[in-house]
């Protein structure tokens, strides 16, 4: 659970600037790079969501093929 809470903290854009920086100029992220950080991770999310409908679909057949 721990893991799961802190890995939700990087998709939030706020937290990314404040955590972020360069290495050698101390420079926060820009705003364009957050955006794509943030974009990722959506996209991500989406398709965790078509595999788990997936995975409900497949158990929906194999459960009630003999019903039929």
């Amino acid at each position: 659970m721990p893991s799961q809470m802190l890995e939700n903290w990087v998709w939030d854009t706020n937290m990314t600037k404040r955590l972020s920086k360069h290495f050698e100029t101390g420079e926060p992220m820009s705003d364009e790079m957050i955006a794509k950080i943030s974009k990722v991770g959506r996209d991500g999310q989406a398709s965790d969501t078509l595999y788990q409908c997936m995975l409900g679909i497949f158990d929906l057949l194999v459960h009630t093929a003999l019903d039929q």
